[in-house]
């Protein structure tokens, strides 16, 4: 899965094109745009997509693809600058949530309906990259003394990484916006493993944008 996290276009034109698909997808979803939208926004012709991709289901791969792998190293940057394992969580919340706020819900209903494989790609990304990141920062949080010294780490993070795919169900979603339920599941999660020390130090900081 980590290998491909690594992703790379091929030309700059290419970047282009993945560049406003996905600021398009983000917007309307994937159904409702079109080829002929995309080369449109760019003012280029369908032809000259094609040169790149090979169809539609290729253009997804690529833009998800592209997408986690910038993800990744968002949260690997994140990660080398935080004060610790409590500060690595709140940004990657405060991340996270200005994503959803950026995002069609018509997007994720797409990827599941429409495009099974970059969807079994996005629940790989969960079940397995996002655990061990979560195993990671329960692990440094116990050495900074931050989190509890009896967490069963291993349980913890596959649950935290099984239960990401509500934020994927529109019918949870009815009176509540997608970072406002993060936001919650974040402090759910931070009261359950924190230790006193970590009390003190989240009374001393703003965990989160109120």
């Amino acid at each position: 899965m980590l290998d491909e996290l690594f992703f790379s276009a091929e030309s700059s034109e290419l970047n282009k094109i993945l560049d406003t698909t996905e600021q398009l997808f983000r917007k309307y979803g994937i159904r409702s745009v079109a080829m002929s939208d995309i080369a449109q926004a760019l003012g280029i012709s369908k032809k000259t997509i094609y040169v790149h991709i090979a169809n539609k289901e290729e253009l997804v791969e690529k833009v998800l693809k592209r997408h986690f792998s910038r993800e990744f190293n968002c949260v690997q940057e994140i990660i080398s600058k935080a004060q610790n394992a409590l500060d690595v969580l709140r940004k990657i919340s405060l991340h996270v949530q200005q994503e959803f706020q950026n995002i069609s819900p018509v997007l994720l209903f797409d990827l599941q309906k429409y495009h099974s494989e970059a969807w079994v790609f996005v629940m790989d990304f969960q079940t397995n990259v996002v655990a061990k990141q979560i195993r990671a920062n329960l692990e440094q949080g116990m050495i900074e003394g931050l989190y509890r010294k009896d967490l069963h780490v291993d349980l913890i993070s596959r649950i935290y990484a099984n239960s990401l795919p509500i934020f994927s169900d529109n019918s949870f979603f009815e009176n509540h916006s997608r970072a406002e339920i993060h936001q919650q599941f974040i402090k759910y999660h931070i009261m359950g493993i924190v230790s006193e020390k970590g009390r003190e130090w989240l009374k001393t900081h703003q965990m989160w944008s109120e």
